[in-house]
């Protein structure tokens, strides 16, 4: 059903409390009351059973009473509210209504079992369809939580990894005393390969799906020959 919407299937008749009437449509109980009572003051109306009277509990525990209404009672309730805001309330009951008249009007989606195989048959049917949505909110967690970003700690556990990388590089190329615009080069080369591989702009906006494909990069990436030319040069300049 749709949000914040109760439409309930009493016996075949689909009704709506006025008491959700007034929370949804931003209007007092007793309003929504006075209005349908001064309704019911048309003989002729009354006599349509759109407003069924009905009793509830309410937090205290004392017995109030509310007004169940029909769709039609609805109908004729509502088109007095008006606003932007009530409008998208109708158009979102009319919707809530017409769900539930087709749900009724289908049936239940199971015929009830006649014979011990249909019984099993039934739950079998039952079970599948259940490992069916399960795994398919299995797979919407998953995807969430795949293209969520990383942690701080993840991302610091990365940070930390290109350093060192980058520390070995300098060791391995002769470069341990490397200049500032050497250190940045370095640094630019190895950042922009992440982004480039995971298709990102910058490194924050990385995802838990990447994070062990970054892991390898680092672990494996040298400098192209373009790169190391370039830092050559840079020493030359200096």
């Amino acid at each position: 059903m749709l949000e914040n919407i109760k439409i309930e299937n009493k016996n075949g008749v689909m009704v709506v409390s006025s008491r959700e009437i007034a929370e949804n449509f931003g209007k007092r109980h007793t309003e929504v009351l006075r209005a349908i009572q001064n309704k019911l003051t048309d003989a002729k109306l009354r006599s349509l059973n759109y407003f069924i009277e009905n009793e509830y509990i309410d937090n205290k525990g004392e017995v109030r009473k509310e007004y169940l209404m029909t769709r039609d009672g609805f109908s004729f309730l509502v088109m007095g509210f008006t606003g932007k805001k009530a409008d998208r309330w109708k158009i979102k009951y009319i919707d809530a209504f017409n769900k539930m008249e087709e749900t009724i009007k289908n049936g239940s989606q199971y015929k009830v079992p006649q014979t011990p195989m249909e019984a099993l048959s039934l739950m079998f049917e039952v079970q599948k369809e259940n490992a069916i949505k399960i795994d398919k909110l299995d797979e919407r967690v998953t995807t969430f939580e795949e293209n969520s970003t990383l942690s701080p700690s993840e991302y610091n556990v990365i940070s930390n990894k290109i350093h060192e990388r980058i520390r070995i590089i300098k060791s391995e190329y002769g470069l341990i005393n490397a200049t500032r615009r050497q250190n940045a080069e370095l640094y630019k080369s190895i950042n922009r390969d992440v982004k480039e591989m995971t298709g990102v702009y910058t490194r924050a906006q990385l995802r838990q799906k990447d994070f062990a494909r970054v892991m390898e990069l680092i672990r494996d990436w040298t400098p192209s020959k373009a790169l190391m030319m370039k830092i050559n040069q840079i020493s030359f300049e200096f």
